[in-house]
């Protein structure tokens, strides 16, 4: 009797296998019996851009954050002193160098502020 249970879960496994494959989708086909089967679609992973896009926003959020609230010296001074430190820091203080869009962004909230 294990024998036949064994069987049958092994059987099951394998359907819920191939349905879970063909839930991406898939093509009607005609098989060399002249059988309908189902083949699933292969779609490649796509790279994330919306995620990456939204994060870039936020970034160029933040450091514009930053100018506003602090004043042209003090950044500088923050950047000077992150550029003498580790690797990590060094890396943080060329991401958070001012740039064009950033002023333009700190800029209009400067004018929000006052």
């Amino acid at each position: 009797m294990s024998g036949h249970r064994d069987q049958f879960y092994k059987r099951l496994r394998r359907i819920t296998r191939q349905h879970n494959k063909l839930s991406g989708g898939y093509t009607l086909r005609l098989n060399k019996q002249n059988l309908i089967v189902a083949r699933p679609h292969f779609t490649a992973l796509a790279f994330p851009w919306k995620a990456l896009f939204v994060t870039a926003l936020i970034a160029l959020g933040f450091k514009a954050y930053i100018m506003t609230v602090m004043d042209a010296p003090t950044y500088a001074g923050k950047l000077d002193t992150l550029s003498q430190g580790h690797m990590f820091e060094q890396a943080g203080a060329w991401v958070m160098q001012p740039d064009p869009a950033t002023d333009a962004v700190a800029r209009v909230m400067r004018m929000m502020r006052s």
